[in-house]
């Protein structure tokens, strides 16, 4: 099932669906997302499509230093 886009920016649970870098939609669970991202890329092979788990991402924000 896919949740409406968050308007204060990123989610932070749920499987995020990210086309080209941008936002495009979050679920409640993997399989949803990855069904999705795949619907996606058969649509447009092309396309840049990552599914990730919210949590994941917002708890790890690169910092830019590699020490």
């Amino acid at each position: 099932m896919q949740n409406p886009v968050p308007s204060a920016g990123l989610p932070a649970e749920g499987y995020v669906v990210e086309i080209a870098g941008t936002f495009n939609a979050v679920y409640g669970s993997f399989t949803a997302a990855l069904k999705a991202g795949l619907e996606l890329k058969h649509k447009d092979s092309r396309a840049e499509v990552k599914v990730y788990d919210a949590s994941e991402r917002a708890a790890s924000s690169p910092s830019g230093n590699s020490q």
